[in-house]
């Protein structure tokens, strides 16, 4: 980097991105896959995970982002198509890899070692309780949340089983217009975090136009 840009560093980084490799939405076409259709496949988990390594190099090693997941620094977000979530848990668990999730305490690894820690019948626990030792669940991943929202029912993009849905739907893709209130909606949503970043005021963040 040449000039000023050598000095800058990051304030805030928002990542925007479609899902791994799928399997074919038509599951005549699945005999190929080892997955359902259009689910995620190996080579798409993959992907993501890549994706997600990239990530633990860039923000974790440098400092910018905590090493043990933190709410007020990183947030997931994927719709409720399963490809999508299983794409951003993929990438999370290499953002976060596994061995460096939470371990019980003494006065916990206590606790655990009683038969009421659940309310049923635990065959085995003692080989389990020692099989996992301090960690707290096999293989110490982090447990970082991926948040979903059901997508709306009139949601035409999910449908295309009658002419006059799909008519709509290539004038949803291919007019501007029809996704200026969406525009307006991702840009409000962006704002908060942006001007918290760059300590923006409320007069700055009002004037944000991305």
């Amino acid at each position: 980097m040449a000039g000023s840009q050598a000095a800058d560093s990051i304030a805030y980084v928002h990542e925007l991105v479609r899902h791994g490799a799928r399997a074919p939405l038509i599951p005549a076409d699945n005999g190929k896959f080892p997955v359902d259709a259009g689910m995620l496949t190996p080579m798409g988990a993959r992907e993501r995970a890549l994706i997600g390594r990239v990530g633990y190099e860039k923000y974790i090693k440098s400092k910018f982002l905590s090493e043990v997941f933190d709410e007020s620094e990183v947030f997931y977000y994927a719709d409720d198509v399963l490809r999508t979530i299983q794409s951003a848990k993929a990438e999370v668990s290499a953002l976060y890899p596994p061995g460096t999730g939470p371990q019980l305490t003494d006065a916990e690894l206590k606790a655990a070692a009683l038969s009421t820690i659940v309310p049923i019948k635990i065959r085995n626990k003692a080989a389990l309780d020692t099989a996992l030792g301090s960690d707290a669940v096999e293989g110490r991943p982090q447990n970082v949340p991926v948040f979903n929202i059901k997508k709306a029912e009139s949601d035409i993009t999910l449908t295309n089983s009658c002419p006059f849905v799909q008519e709509c739907d290539d004038y949803y893709y291919k007019n501007p217009k029809a996704t200026e209130k969406y525009n307006e909606e991702y840009q409000r949503s962006l704002a908060y975090p942006v001007s918290r970043a760059f300590n923006l005021s409320s007069e700055q963040r009002g004037k944000l136009t991305f």
